[in-house]
């Protein structure tokens, strides 16, 4: 795994192998970086957003970072048919850039037979695992603090 530049320099974390830049073929949100894996349908997705100003019982409280694992189902595309998914969350609060960074892996753990996801997965395909989901949340660099305007 290797070091990749996050918006524009800015922040640096270490991807998944095979982590391919969604932006290359669809439009991305300025405040997101979206990689897909090639071959299984899995995705990571880091966000800036603004800090949420909710009272701590309301709000994940922490001085850096958190880490939530999470289960849905959901259809793609306006399906029917819906799919079961294991999303990973990681949270960093940055109250001092009134920043909060999230990032989340979308890892499909069931696919529905009539869902538009259901192909065959290569037996040589590398899956990612939570160990590099936290892989990425460990590297997390901020290399340019002005990306949050101070």
């Amino acid at each position: 795994m290797a070091e990749r530049t996050l918006f524009g320099g800015a922040l640096s974390a270490v991807l998944p192998p095979g982590a391919a830049d969604v932006s290359q073929i669809r439009q991305i949100p300025d405040n997101q970086e979206v990689f897909t894996h090639s071959q299984t349908d899995q995705s990571l997705i880091i966000e800036i957003l603004e800090m949420v100003q909710e009272p701590d019982e309301s709000a994940i409280k922490c001085s850096s970072a958190w880490y939530v694992l999470g289960q849905q189902n959901i259809a793609k595309y306006n399906e029917a048919a819906k799919n079961q998914i294991n999303i990973h969350m990681g949270l960093f609060r940055l109250p001092d850039f009134t920043t909060d960074i999230l990032i989340t892996f979308n890892d499909p753990v069931i696919i529905d037979p009539a869902s538009s996801s259901n192909q065959p997965v290569p037996v040589s395909a590398d899956r990612w695992m939570v160990e590099d989901f936290k892989q990425v949340l460990c590297s997390m660099k901020i290399t340019d603090p002005s990306i949050f305007g101070v």
